[in-house]
């Protein structure tokens, strides 16, 4: 269910977040804070839940890192790819 759904949703909409954090200038410290908390929050999300998950099935880390691969940095990057596409339109 992790690897499936909710570790998707969360990294789309994180990719999402840090885009527009990234692309709107606005550099505050609390903003700054707040997606570098977001940033350790999805890489913890991605290595205990999707990664470890994986492994403890015995599956081969190559296996594990294209799950991690597919669930985890495909929809990060389109949610900046989504985020990117409504800034210029």
């Amino acid at each position: 269910m992790i690897r499936w759904v909710l570790a998707p949703l969360v990294l789309w909409g994180s990719g999402f977040v840090t885009a527009n954090f990234a692309i709107s200038g606005h550099y505050s410290w609390p903003e700054t804070s707040r997606i570098l908390i977001l940033t350790a929050t999805v890489l913890i999300l991605s290595y205990e839940f999707v990664y470890k998950e994986q492994l403890s099935m015995n599956v081969p880390s190559g296996r594990a890192k294209a799950a991690v691969f597919h669930s985890c940095v495909v929809p990060y990057v389109a949610g900046w790819a989504v985020m990117l596409a409504l800034w210029k339109w």
